[in-house]
């Protein structure tokens, strides 16, 4: 009795089971109105050794808008379909320049890239899934550098 109070309590306050898992990123949860934005970084550092990391947004709602950096080199972002996009309806680049880039939902073999305008700056996209429609989206993802064939 006391395991299912403390699982309801964790469930019902939107918490997130932390991981150790560099390949596993996970945005904060917040409650959603639909137009709640919660941001996250992602360094290539932390995930060049993944063979495919991905972000794992729990009840999706709103924009993630995840930030893509590896200073000092140019990088390009591809997204990519693994079966779990479940509730995100855009995705948009922004450039360090404030240009924004609106990118197909990958779709299977068929990534969504940032692939020529590959930059030196950090490149921002935002996933964006409005109201809460799915259990989990599963957002793959490769980051490609200046010393790698996207």
């Amino acid at each position: 009795m006391r395991i299912a109070l403390l699982l309801l309590l964790l469930v019902s306050t939107g918490t997130t089971f932390p991981t150790d898992d560099p390949c596993v990123a996970y945005p904060p949860q917040e409650e959603c109105r639909g137009d709640t934005v919660v941001n996250m970084s992602i360094s290539y550092d932390d995930v060049k050794s993944c063979n495919f990391p991905d972000i794992r947004w729990n009840y999706p709602c709103g924009t993630v808008n995840a930030t893509f950096t590896y200073p000092g080199h140019k990088i390009n972002v591809c997204i990519i379909d693994n079966d779990g996009l479940s509730g995100v309806k855009t995705i948009t680049g922004i450039l360090p320049g404030g240009e924004t880039v609106s990118l197909p939902l990958p779709t299977a073999g068929n990534p969504s890239c940032i692939h020529e305008r590959a930059t030196h700056g950090p490149i921002r996209i935002l996933f964006y899934a409005g109201r809460v429609s799915a259990y989990l989206a599963r957002i793959g993802y490769h980051i490609c550098t200046d010393m790698e064939d996207c």
